[in-house]
């Protein structure tokens, strides 16, 4: 405690260690996203994705959501060649789509916060206990969920002797259309400011009243909700979504 007020009257500052630095979960993989941060002169370190290995063959995808603890529910890729969802305690799903069915969705967004700036990059982490056949898969799961395509051989060589890496994305050319149409709409006057509990009850009353609305991030107080149009726009900037079947693994990879 002495020397804690020590640093402080000196004005030394603790030292920042990014949680990727730090993780040591037994087999398994965690994807943090990344965000330039000024006040701590480094990037904020958001866990996004972890893959849990329990046994051979067997992986388990845990989204923001559940690592937030704001809901007991996980993707099960098995041994089989099975997929399904699976919240505690209920029965599993098998969605109508397939394995690419909530999947496609969720890189969606990605994509979105990607062009919109909130997502500068990545960092994975692993901990102890993964071979190489596990790591291969546990990537090959995640590269249909984020932006980054994770070919490179060399991330998992790395990862394997280093057991974190940071991958950064280039500036999107998107981010520039999505502000100029982002503009035009609220110069036109079809753009709305909503405040949070306006957005909730919007989403609310379009998904239905018993909906399961999570905030996994803290919000700003205002929200620019634009018309159809412009909407359908920036939708139209992403790229095609990948409705393959990524489970059970085909010889040809992807």
């Amino acid at each position: 405690m002495l020397c804690f007020k020590l640093f402080v009257w000196l004005g030394i500052k603790k030292t920042h260690v990014s949680p990727c630095k730090t993780f040591r979960k037994k087999r398994m993989l965690a994807c943090y996203s990344l965000l330039y941060n000024p006040d701590q002169l480094g990037f904020r370190h958001i866990e996004i994705f972890r893959i849990v290995n329990p046994k051979d063959g067997e992986y388990y995808l845990f989204t923001k959501s559940a690592l937030q603890k704001k809901r007991k529910f996980h993707y099960s890729y098995h041994k089989s060649g099975a997929f399904h969802w699976r919240e505690d305690g209920l029965p599993p799903i098998s969605p109508a789509y397939g394995e690419a069915d909530a999947r496609s969705a969720i890189k969606t967004l990605q994509y979105l916060e990607y062009f919109q700036g909130q997502v500068e990059g990545y960092c994975l982490a692993i901990g102890p206990g993964i071979t190489s056949e596990a790591l291969e898969r546990m990537l090959h799961i995640l590269r249909g969920y984020i932006v980054h395509d994770l070919k490179e051989p060399s991330i998992m060589d790395y990862l394997l002797e280093h057991k974190n890496i940071s991958l950064m994305l280039p500036i999107p050319w998107q981010r520039a259309v999505i502000q100029a149409l982002v503009r035009n709409s609220i110069e036109a006057g079809k753009a709305t400011r909503l405040s949070e509990a306006e957005l909730l009850a919007n989403l609310k009353e379009k998904v239905g009243a018993d909906a399961q609305i999570i905030i996994t991030e803290p919000q700003p107080k205002s929200h620019i909700s634009v018309d159809f149009e412009t909407m359908q726009k920036i939708l139209s900037l992403v790229p095609k979504a990948d409705m393959d079947q990524r489970w059970p693994i085909r010889d040809n990879g992807g």
